[in-house]
């Protein structure tokens, strides 16, 4: 289980629109299981299929977390045409078997938002806890 603030859920959304045809991406700031916050970074390369995380961006969140006494626990992005759920190119280029992955379709409204964890290529799924209470199944729609 991940546990996120539905506002939060609700900025990863609309970065994912604004970037729209391309995959949007960013990190999720907090400590084990609980997100704190989410910041949004660059693709090297705007791809409507794919997204490369800019490194500077990388390193300056993570220095920030890190002022804030938390750690970067995963990653956000978008798939603007295909379902919520991880892909072949996103199990291989998995950055850390710790972090939480919130994904985001924007295929049709309103919008599907699951979340997963990759461990040694294998997928799993996770439940997401919005703080203030409530449980999302994946998959799950969602509305700005």
């Amino acid at each position: 289980m991940v546990h996120i603030s539905s506002n939060d859920i609700s900025e990863i959304i609309r970065h994912c629109v604004e970037e729209t045809p391309n995959e949007a991406c960013g990190l999720l700031i907090g400590r084990g299981d609980v997100i704190n916050s989410v910041r949004r970074a660059r693709s090297q390369i705007p791809s409507p299929f794919e997204f490369t995380m800019e490194s500077k961006d990388i390193l300056t969140i993570d220095q920030e977390a890190d002022t804030e006494g938390l750690e970067i626990v995963g990653l956000y992005h978008s798939h603007t045409m295909t379902e919520a759920y991880p892909s072949p190119t996103d199990v291989a280029a998995c950055p850390d078997d710790r972090w939480f992955h919130i994904l985001i379709s924007l295929k049709e409204r309103p919008y599907k938002v699951s979340a997963f964890r990759i461990v040694d290529r294998s997928i799993e799924e996770v439940t997401i806890s919005l703080s203030g209470g409530g449980d999302r199944s994946q998959g799950d729609l969602w509305t700005l």
